[in-house]
């Protein structure tokens, strides 16, 4: 099985790749590459399809930290991206959120998106793993207007928000290679207190619960 862990950053996934250079924990025909796309839409876009040029793999997993718009979900939860939404592609308009599909810019239900969603299709896989599933909503800046925050959450009442996820669904469901998008919550979107952040916990149950979940899915 050829497995592709791709991460935004180094930092997310720092653990796991030391982890591996010290003490490999995963069975040996389980051939692992690690993808770092960089940050935000251009540069996961970019990386990520340069990437499925040169290599063939089984599955992807993407990997990462994300703020929630929910006070249920806890920090440092893990979570599983069931859909996708684009967040800041369209404008806001008398306080009210209008995306690519209410402007006429873009097909619905094309076969690639569906009620404005990139939903993942491989339901017995992530049937198969243990953690909520989610809707994400993707965005090129960190959420901080409360009037934007607000529009966002009545338009499509998303649970986390991230800046590259959106991206890693509609490649893989472009080139159709099954997929997962697993994120550990580290903050709550629009708050800026960094003090309130648990980023460094995050990404240390997030990187615990991978070798878990590859191990899981070497079987």
């Amino acid at each position: 099985m050829k497995l592709a862990l791709v991460a935004a950053t180094h930092k997310e996934i720092e653990p796991l790749t030391n982890r591996i250079k010290k003490d490999n924990p995963f069975v040996s025909t389980l051939e692992i590459e690690i993808i770092i796309t960089g940050v935000g839409i251009l540069n996961s876009c970019f990386n990520l399809t340069k990437s499925l040029i040169n290599n063939k793999f089984d599955l992807l997993i993407q990997v990462g930290i994300a703020g929630t718009f929910h006070k249920s979900l806890n920090s440092q939860s893990i979570v599983i991206v069931q859909d996708e939404l684009l967040g800041d592609c369209g404008v806001l308009e008398k306080n009210q959120w209008l995306d690519l599909f209410d402007m006429g810019l873009e097909e619905n239900n094309n076969g690639i998106w569906f009620e404005k969603k990139l939903s993942n299709p491989y339901q017995q896989l992530l049937n198969r793993l243990n953690y909520n599933k989610v809707t994400g909503i993707t965005v090129n800046q960190v959420s901080t207007n409360p009037i934007l925050i607000d529009a966002l959450i009545k338009k499509y009442n998303p649970d986390i928000e991230s800046m590259e996820g959106a991206v890693f669904h509609y490649v893989c469901l472009k080139e159709q290679i099954p997929f997962i998008q697993i994120r550990a919550i580290s903050n709550i979107v629009g708050d800026r207190n960094k003090a309130n952040w648990k980023m460094k916990e995050a990404i240390e149950i997030l990187n615990s619960e991978l070798i878990q979940l590859i191990n899981e899915l070497s079987k």
